[in-house]
């Protein structure tokens, strides 16, 4: 894991060594074990490289090879070193020397262009070809990794950082219209629809799953890898199912145990966070390693206000897959007196730029910041495990099923998932025929509160932003609409879906030095997930009944079968910022008449939430539709605020 740096002249010009230099001194307070950098008259890359896995300890990056007349610098940890071993012909007693910055070059001299699909792990890499003249590099298929760039006078610049990349003199901090746009009106947690964009005009990124040529003063990009219309499976029985995702998913969290300091996992009483840390810790414990695992809890003095099918306090959860794993050592964090409100400034600083994931913002930056503590290398999380290994949503499935008319199997598996949740079958019926039938829905009265709109329609036009993100496939109708199975294919076909986790837990990862690492992100075990029938994920009124049955043995009935309840985070945001509620109050009044802001964002829907929120902090604003878009112009306007130029 490193911090990269470098530029590249393609006009034969000296490299201004200062620019390299300030570009390195930008980011020399991330962690580091080895700071190197290499340099010619027309190229500059640096790296501050941190070891965290056994075969990066002593790593030199960046490196040149004269042989081949190659340079790389890279941010990468690649999973499939075993394969790639054997395809590319390296003796196992040179394997555990070559690091997995060399292990791409090496794998670039044979594959060449197509080296990223060759690639299974996180990485951004560029590759300075100096026999050909050009720069190639890559971004890992989900954005786990950053690569920035600009190219202006026939120079490439590039950085893991925007702060690095804001120390050149052709880099302006003058911020991008279509950016902030697109993030005022997408109503989910995606920033920007139009991947390459950044909130800086002059500043560009590699999209996720994208690789960028730079060659004959031209800048091409090429998405390298999509995932979909994976080819279906057909097993003879279902325990093949089952024993086939075992081997994939343990074959995932395997590669990512990789660290030469301790392993830690993020840890919720679910069943993704479970299914990871169950699996990881049976394979820790024959070395007799212990998984540390990190939950965040309430303040002690919450009063849960939510209904019996939310647990926002999971602690018995997590106590009792900890018990039945046996080596898992919990750790339960309350982070008292911190809230989305105080934790404005900490991550706008190592975000970068404006964020939306408020709601959970102070506990995922306060696990990082107690793994370092723990001296931990390596952090495991589920984060994509609802639409890979817990994928089942059985209310979709019935649906379909209705569709096609297969009545007797509809029947028969609502009867058992009424059973299983405990709701009566003529309730799961109305739903499922909404389902299947949505243009039904259409002529109803509408009972979902729609967000209330963010942008100022001046500003909306000015940026064409409806139209802009139209263009890129983003569908602001609404998601209720369509079935989970068309959301899951549109999820994971849109590069945008990937960029909001990507950047956050990138970030966080060189911020602190510790490695997020996800195995139901992993491609591997993504690809298998889609190529499982529908009816072996909903089965016998069971959801998400492919992870269910394959950690039978691993997690307690009590978690593993659990269809009656469901953790809930963020339920205590308002107890939370109570303490602050008149100070947040007093400085969204001066955020209505700050021009910094006022042209960017609807004034009509910023008077109503700030009326709403007048009637003080009520414990169920925590989900209100207005507290959210408050909370994101508010957002917005700090990051203004602390942005010498604006728009």
């Amino acid at each position: 894991m490193s911090v990269i740096a470098g530029i590249v002249d393609f006009e034969g010009s000296p490299i201004v060594t200062e620019h390299g230099a300030k570009m390195m001194a930008a980011v020399e307070n991330y962690p580091a074990d080895n700071v190197r950098d290499w340099q010619d008259r027309y190229t500059f890359f640096g790296c501050r490289n941190q070891w965290f896995t056994p075969e990066s300890v002593n790593e030199r990056i960046p490196v040149f090879d004269k042989r081949s007349g190659l340079a790389i610098t890279a941010d990468a940890i690649i999973d499939n070193r075993k394969e790639l071993f054997s395809e590319l012909n390296i003796p196992s007693s040179d394997q555990n020397r070559v690091g997995d910055s060399l292990l791409i070059l090496l794998a670039y001299e044979k594959w060449r262009h197509e080296v990223p699909k060759h690639l299974i792990g996180d990485f951004a890499f560029i590759i300075w070809d100096s026999k050909e003249h050009q720069v190639f590099g890559a971004r890992d298929f989900s954005g786990n990794r950053m690569l920035y760039y600009t190219f202006a006078n026939q120079q490439l610049a590039f950085a893991s950082t925007l702060e690095s990349m804001l120390t050149l003199p052709y880099c302006s901090n003058k911020l991008n219209d279509s950016w902030l746009a697109q993030f005022l009106v997408i109503p989910d947690t995606t920033d920007c629809a139009d991947t390459e964009l950044t909130v800086y005009q002059s500043i560009h990124q590699v999209p996720p799953a994208c690789s960028i040529l730079v060659k004959n003063g031209t800048v091409s990009m090429r998405r390298y890898c999509t995932i979909e219309n994976q080819q279906l499976l057909k097993f003879k029985s279902d325990e093949e199912y089952i024993e086939g995702f075992k081997e994939v998913f343990e074959r995932a969290i395997s590669d990512r145990l990789r660290s030469k300091r301790g392993i830690g996992a993020f840890l919720s009483g679910g069943l993704d966070s479970g299914s990871v840390a169950a699996y990881a810790s049976r394979l820790m414990q024959p070395a007799g390693e212990q998984l540390q695992t990190f939950s965040y809890i309430p303040e002690s003095d919450f009063v849960d206000w939510t209904s019996r099918y939310y647990v926002p306090n999971e602690k018995n959860h997590v106590e009792t897959i900890a018990a039945y794993c046996g080596n898992i050592q919990p750790h339960f964090l309350d982070f008292k007196g911190q809230s989305p409100f105080t934790e404005i400034d900490r991550l706008l600083e190592i975000m970068e730029l404006p964020y939306k994931f408020f709601e959970n913002s102070y506990w995922i930056r306060g696990v990082f910041k107690e793994a370092q503590k723990a001296r931990l290398s390596v952090l495991l999380n589920g984060a994509r495990g609802n639409f890979s290994i817990s994928w089942g949503p059985a209310l979709d499935y019935y649906a379909s099923l209705l569709k096609k008319g297969h009545w007797l199997r509809l029947m028969r598996e609502i009867k058992q998932y009424g059973r299983n949740i405990g709701v009566g079958r003529k309730k799961i019926l109305s739903v499922v025929g909404e389902k299947a039938f949505p243009i039904v829905g259409r002529l109803l009265p509408l009972n979902d509160e729609s967000i209330p709109t963010l942008i100022n329609q001046t500003f909306a036009q000015k940026t064409d932003v409806y139209q802009r993100i139209s263009d890129l496939g983003y569908d602001l109708s609404g998601k209720t609409l369509i079935s989970g199975f068309t959301y899951r294919k549109q999820h994971f076909k849109q590069n945008y879906s990937w960029t909001p986790t990507g950047t956050c837990y990138g970030k966080l990862s060189l911020h602190y030095g510790v490695k997020d690492r996800d195995p139901t992100n992993d491609l591997r075990v993504i690809r298998y997930c889609l190529s499982v029938p529908n009816e072996q994920l909903v089965r016998k009124g069971v959801d998400r009944a492919l992870i269910r049955r394959s950690t039978e043995n691993l997690l307690p009935d009590s978690i593993r079968l659990n269809q009656r309840s469901r953790g809930i985070q963020g339920a205590d945001m308002i107890h939370r910022m109570a303490p602050d509620w008149n100070e947040w109050l007093n400085e969204l009044h001066h955020m209505q008449h700050d021009s910094l802001i006022t042209d960017l964002i609807n004034q009509d829907t910023i008077d109503q939430g700030i009326k709403t929120m007048e009637t003080g902090p009520q414990p169920d604003l925590a989900f209100n539709l207005h507290f959210k878009v408050l909370m994101r112009a508010f957002i917005l306007y700090r990051f203004l605020s602390k942005t010498a130029v604006t728009c």
